[in-house]
């Protein structure tokens, strides 16, 4: 049986470790505004639904999210990971489940504008200890 991924391991690298190398997009931070307070209060109030109830099916230990839209951004944590260690909204975490999906699907977009060669190494644009491997995702046609 598979172990599950335990992000403290990441702790130790530096932050810039883990952000990919991509050209900036037109939703890029420096072009939007903080969203309204009073609706990023709205927007908390679900992570923190999300993290405050851990043993029930539907709970989790702790929970990041993040929106970024042409006009604005906003990005919040509430709850814990692995070790008890309190989440902020920069936290990195694994792509796992359903969020495979998605991830899928946002490379793909990158690939159809031309901004990742999926020949090429995924350390091309994730510096990380889980890619120094030099693999890459390819799909034969």
């Amino acid at each position: 049986m598979a172990q599950p991924y335990d992000a403290s391991v990441d702790r130790d690298l530096p932050d810039r470790a883990l952000r990919p190398r991509l050209p900036r997009c037109r939703h890029s931070r420096s072009r939007t505004a903080p969203l309204d307070p009073e609706k990023a209060k709205v927007l908390q109030a679900v992570v923190d639904l999300a993290a405050a109830s851990p043993d029930v099916p539907t709970g989790s230990r702790g929970a990041t999210a993040a929106v970024v839209t042409d006009r604005w951004t906003w990005s919040g944590a509430a709850g814990t990971d692995v070790k008890g260690t309190a989440l902020r909204p920069d936290t990195s975490m694994a792509a796992a489940s359903i969020t495979k999906t998605f991830v899928a699907a946002e490379v793909m977009l990158l690939v159809k504008a031309g901004k990742v060669d999926l020949d090429k190494p995924i350390s091309t644009y994730v510096q990380h200890k889980l890619t120094a491997n030099n693999a890459t995702v390819s799909i034969c046609r």
